[in-house]
């Protein structure tokens, strides 16, 4: 599926974020797609120079000019007198702007034709729940007889048609294909999570969201932000740049008020605001009444009336990433309260979200994404509550941890010692290391930790996976954290496939005499 116009059609709706003005004589210039890349340069493409780390791409004006693309944009403040001779030379259209990677951004929209525009389109942004807030939403709408597509780290989703995506937001280029792939099938709705990386990228500049939600910030991604006020701010951006360039009439801001982040974000004068969580202030405000190993006991409270309801999932937070979507969904008159809290009494759960390993009915073993400290301390303290109401003292509960290399090595030692205070044993071993040493991310790992009899360090993951597995008792949990729903293991360049919970049923196939 392509859209194919012209310059001028492309140009025309975004004309605002160029110096350069729009000509009539750019409708004969026939477009089909923009590049940043000299290696994707060619004759119907417009060439985007962006700055990136690593690479420039105005150092190769001169090369992308002789491949005579449709035209080529640059940025204003590096755009030195030395090309003025390329803009006075050359017949291809040189387009200067304010912001590269923003214009990079709206011009892909309006390649593929504005297709948020035509959807109802939810962004999810914060440190954790983004998964479980998006698969929630597409669930619920769904249900509601709404077809909708999802895009997140679990992929791109449109009914049962999946892709795997190596971005949890995907390139703008790429995201607005989707987007328009899935207006063209039929969809009405999308849901999205919307990572830092991106909203600093402003990959999502040019999504014209109905509604966006704030989950929580704490730690994660200072490896590339360089602190949580920066990292902050960039999460910030989608719900005051972002949703002021927004086009729809309606526009809605989801935020949890328990967070002391999210009572600091300034929202889109034009945004409805709508507060949810424990807090007596929340418009909605909810509270958990029990917890069993089948899931979670709850109350939301709005406008005084109070509606109960079951959550099949474990974790508290939980309820929590549920209430936020079902704010946005009610205020956007999709469902009803009571309507979203019946549906989701059915909700099959979240892949590698506290997932327990229903093959291996006789443990209980879960798998959960826990990279972050936040993450890992709620996801134990989940475990252990339960464990210790459960098993009446019986039970322990053990874990397999592990960081991927290069990413925040500051998180190490934190998550290393929360897994001590709340674990009775830990079998430290590898993630995703990537090109780092793994036993350099073990190293970090260990030095949060003082009882280093509770410790034992399995490089191998599978055979970690497998030792914790054997340890386990029938009142035991086991948790297996960091890798979640993937379905790989990415060492030095190479990802070789790995499943955490697949591992866990091919060791109940090879041990089964053991249950």
């Amino acid at each position: 599926m392509k859209w194919l116009g012209n310059l001028y059609d492309v140009l025309h709706p975004i004309q605002d974020l160029f110096s350069t003005p729009v000509q009539d004589s750019w409708k004969a210039i026939p477009v089909d797609g923009s590049v940043t890349r000299l290696e994707l340069v060619g004759p119907q493409k417009i060439f985007v120079a962006i700055r990136g780390k690593t690479y420039d791409g105005h150092q190769d004006l001169a090369r992308v000019l002789n491949q005579k693309p449709a035209a080529v944009v640059v940025e204003k403040n590096v755009w030195r007198e030395h090309f003025d001779r390329l803009r006075r030379d050359s017949l291809v259209p040189i387009l200067v702007t304010d912001h590269s990677r923003r214009a990079y951004a709206f011009l892909s929209a309006s390649f593929w034709g504005q297709p948020s525009l035509n959807l109802f389109t939810i962004g999810v942004t914060g440190t954790n729940g983004k998964t479980s807030v998006t698969t929630m939403g597409e669930y619920l709408l769904q249900k509601a007889g709404v077809k909708v597509g999802k895009i997140g780290t679990l992929g791109l989703y449109l009914n049962e048609e999946w892709w795997e995506t190596q971005l949890t937001t995907p390139d703008a280029y790429d995201l607005h294909y989707f987007l328009s792939y899935c207006y063209q099938k039929g969809a009405k709705a999308a849901v999205m999570e919307v990572s830092s990386h991106a909203l600093d990228q402003f990959r999502v500049d040019g999504v014209h969201f109905d509604g966006v939600i704030f989950t929580h910030l704490t730690q994660d991604h200072l490896d590339y932000h360089g602190s949580m006020e920066r990292y902050f701010q960039a999460k910030a951006r989608l719900f005051s740049e972002v949703l002021f360039w927004s086009r729809k009439n309606v526009k809605i801001a989801v935020i949890n008020i328990d967070d002391p982040w999210g009572q600091r974000l300034q929202v889109d004068s034009q945004a409805t605001v709508v507060t949810y969580g424990q807090s007596p202030m929340a418009d909605f405000r909810y509270e958990v009444n029990g917890v069993d190993w089948s899931g979670i006991y709850f109350r939301v409270c709005v406008g005084g009336q109070n509606f109960g309801g079951f959550l099949p999932m474990l974790g508290e937070f939980q309820v929590a990433n549920f209430v936020g979507i079902a704010a946005l969904l009610v205020g956007a008159g999709f469902m009803t309260l009571p309507g979203a809290i019946s549906l989701i009494a059915d909700f099959p759960g979240v892949p590698g979200r506290l997932q327990k390993v229903r093959e291996l009915a006789e443990r209980h073993v879960f798998i959960d994404f826990a990279h972050t400290p936040d993450a890992l301390e709620k996801t134990l303290v989940t475990l252990r509550s339960l464990l210790n109401r459960l098993a009446q003292g019986t039970g322990r509960l053990g874990i397999i941890l592990g960081c991927g290399g290069e990413r925040d090595e500051g998180k190490r030692p934190i998550m290393g010692a929360i897994a001590e205070r709340l674990c009775d044993w830990i079998i430290v071993t590898n993630d995703n290391p990537r090109g780092e040493d793994p036993e350099k991310i073990v190293h970090h790992i260990l030095s949060g930790m003082k009882e280093g009899h509770k410790t034992h360090v399995e490089l191998d993951r599978k055979k970690a996976i497998f030792e914790g597995l054997e340890r386990l008792g029938p009142n035991d949990v086991l948790l297996i954290a960091g890798k979640g729903h993937e379905r790989y293991q990415q060492i030095g360049q190479e990802k070789i496939p790995f499943s955490d919970y697949d591992v866990v049923v091919s060791w109940k196939r090879e041990s089964v005499p053991k249950i």
